[in-house]
């Protein structure tokens, strides 16, 4: 069962995100384990890491903890709606 599981991961990896497990980890070991966007470390988590790619261009972009990777897809990946975030968190400091 164990193997399958790894097959089964392995094969997603390679058909969604065109990488293997050697390249997902040689980007865990340059991001140091940590969320590229929070910098929360993946191994206190018990979801640990997404693979983030940009929706236009299929492009993979890093690894992002579970709460990053939902906030860009919540707010659409849309650079102005970020920017506004960010003006509306700091109106508010």
């Amino acid at each position: 069962k164990d193997k399958q599981k790894q097959y089964q991961k392995d094969w997603h990896l390679k058909r969604a995100y065109r990488l293997t497990p050697k390249q997902v980890h040689r980007m865990l070991i340059k991001q140091g384990g940590l969320c590229a966007i929070c910098k929360i470390d993946f191994a206190s988590t018990n979801r640990g890491y997404f693979i983030d790619h940009c929706h236009k261009t299929n492009k993979n972009r890093g690894l992002l903890c579970d709460n990053c990777n939902k906030a860009l897809g919540f707010l659409a990946e849309d650079k102005t709606t970020l920017k506004n975030a960010i003006a509306y968190l700091e109106y508010y400091e």
